[in-house]
């Protein structure tokens, strides 16, 4: 599945072509503008629900095997993050893809089947904190700042999600998928060695009696077992707390498996 889907979504230092798998026929029954009709060409409809909704093996095969490299996150970051720009900042109308044709350039006006590829994005938008051999710490969504003892891949390192929702977070130097099931995050603390302060946006307590957060060891090649929040309990899953913060704490086991250079 993923080598397939890569066959038609790659990455570009365009943003119309980076992860925006193609569309070749349904702006005949879901858009306005043929933008190419009669002309033998076919459309170049970018950022089309298909890159949606394609992404979603590939996100999900990269937080399995981050070993591998980023190339896939590169790729699905691009569909994750063009699924936003088809909606109008001004008005919040959708657009079900973007005309890439050089006479058009433009947004089709019909939202058609855009929901589609928003699902993608509803469901696996996150902030990815990675370190590369070659590029060093990157932080996909989100923001990274150093903390004071390191930085890197060993040393303490704030992350503040950027993403549309701020209720998932994936650390690859331990291959774990941190998510809220109630709550907001404001950033995520991660001290390099036996903790992840996961703080809550003050506006979370409005809307959740207790904040319930759920820890996925999702790499196993990633150092790092025994993960679970101090002073919580597990419930249906979820670590439940009424503070706005939890520290995760977990053991670390042996080397990290060297990180591999961005593609």
């Amino acid at each position: 599945t993923v080598d397939h889907v890569l066959s038609y979504m790659r990455s570009s230092p365009t943003w119309p072509y980076h992860g925006g798998a193609r569309s070749w026929g349904d702006v005949g029954n879901n858009g306005k503008y043929l933008a190419t009709f009669g002309t033998g060409v076919q459309d170049r409809g970018q950022m089309h629900y298909r890159a949606g909704l394609n992404m979603i093996p590939l996100i999900e095969w990269y937080r399995r095997h981050p070993e591998e490299g980023a190339f896939l996150l590169e790729v699905a970051m691009g569909a994750m993050a063009g699924q936003l720009v088809n909606i109008d900042p001004a008005t919040g109308a959708t657009s079900m893809m973007y005309h890439a044709s050089p006479h058009m350039r433009a947004f089709d006006p019909h939202s058609g089947d855009y929901g589609l590829g928003f699902f993608g994005n509803a469901l696996e938008t996150g902030a990815y904190y990675v370190v590369d051999a070659a590029l060093g710490p990157l932080c996909f969504l989100c923001v990274a700042t150093p903390q004071e003892g390191g930085g890197g891949g060993g040393g303490g390192v704030a992350i503040e999600p950027r993403d549309a929702y701020r209720i998932s977070a994936y650390l690859e130097p331990l291959g774990l998928y941190v998510q809220s099931e109630c709550g907001r995050f404001s950033r995520l603390v991660y001290d390099g060695r036996q903790s992840v302060q996961v703080e809550f946006e003050a506006g979370s307590a409005q809307l959740c009696a207790v904040q319930r957060l759920k820890l996925t060891k999702q790499a196993l090649q990633r150092p790092g077992t025994g993960f679970a929040v101090r002073g919580a309990p597990l419930v249906r899953g979820a670590y439940e707390s009424a503070s706005l913060t939890m520290l995760v704490t977990f053991s670390l086991e042996g080397a990290a498996a060297a990180p591999v250079a961005a593609a």
